[in-house]
């Protein structure tokens, strides 16, 4: 477990900026379970934009915008102290189109998905 919690490219859950953003946003909740309330801070304060780069948590922290890689890096960073990882998925099997979409998975004992966008 402690491999996939470590501050990592782009996932920068040890910067100062992002440290100060999950006090900010937990306030004075110290469940030591992942708190949706970031999922919920990130979904509220990230607008929804497309773009074309490889996210930063720091960078999406302070632009406040991108589509689901940029929400799902931001919420990882976020949570990546009490236990998270980034999921990525590519649905339509079934059919001729490509789609992709990136979430975060939070551990409550078990993987629980959690989509900020």
């Amino acid at each position: 477990m402690e491999r996939v919690l470590e501050p990592e490219f782009n996932i920068e859950s040890a910067d100062r900026n992002i440290l100060e953003a999950m006090q900010r946003i937990a306030g004075d909740d110290r469940d030591p379970s992942p708190w949706p309330g970031n999922s919920q801070w990130v979904f509220r304060n990230v607008d929804k934009k497309p773009v074309l780069s490889i996210p930063s948590a720091v960078e999406v922290l302070r632009s406040r915008e991108g589509d689901c890689n940029e929400h799902a890096t931001l919420l990882t960073a976020l949570l990546r102290l009490q236990g998270s990882r980034r999921g990525f998925a590519w649905p339509g099997l079934h059919t001729d189109k490509f789609y992709y979409h990136a979430w975060t998975e939070a551990y409550l004992g078990e993987w629980i998905s959690m989509d900020a966008t």
